[in-house]
């Protein structure tokens, strides 16, 4: 829910419709969930800083900087999708 409201926030305002696509499956004994939007995207030199805690890009007030952290706590192990910039979170389906 974390990752689908981060995307909803960062497609509102734009000139075209948001688009949101989350994808699931299971593989090699692990569930993997693909969020994807049109958003903007996180710049390069953020990437590996928007899942440490308190790391926000909102204005002062508008939010924690806790989503995607506790996003990332709950997965076993997440990646972003080079080709795309999705992040996928990967967790055991034992």
């Amino acid at each position: 829910m974390i990752l689908v409201n981060n995307a909803v926030q960062a497609m509102s305002g734009r000139d075209r419709p948001g688009l949101l696509r989350v994808s699931t499956r299971c593989l090699d004994n692990r569930v993997v969930v693909e969020v994807e939007d049109n958003g903007p995207g996180v710049p390069p030199h953020l990437e590996s800083k928007i899942f440490e805690p308190f790391f926000t890009t909102k204005q002062v007030g508008a939010g924690t900087g806790l989503g995607l952290s506790i996003a990332m706590s709950m997965a076993v192990f997440t990646t972003s999708a080079p080709a795309r910039k999705a992040p996928v979170l990967w967790w055991s389906c034992r």
